[in-house]
């Protein structure tokens, strides 16, 4: 886990939003995205919703992390964009 997630992390449960940590198994990893992608590119408002998250979890990242975030630079944010399902 990189320090941007551990501090979006602490931020979460310090505005007491439950987190549950979940086990995923590597195989149904790659079948999940493709899905996710799937029905992103049918559906326009999925797609929406998914790029909103993106580019909010972008901004929140840049604007409050860059400074305390030296792993910042180094974000692959195109993988990034992938796994919401709005890249490909």
């Amino acid at each position: 886990m990189t320090q941007a997630e551990k501090y979006f992390l602490f931020l979460l449960q310090k505005h007491s939003i439950l987190i549950t940590k979940i086990k995923i198994r590597e195989k149904q990893l790659t079948k999940i995205t493709e899905n996710i992608v799937g029905f992103i590119s049918k559906e326009k408002d999925l797609y929406v919703n998914a790029h909103s998250a993106f580019m909010n979890y972008t901004r929140f990242t840049f604007s409050v992390q860059y400074n305390r975030n030296p792993e910042f630079p180094t974000i692959d944010w195109k993988k990034l964009g992938e796994n919401y399902g709005i890249f490909r």
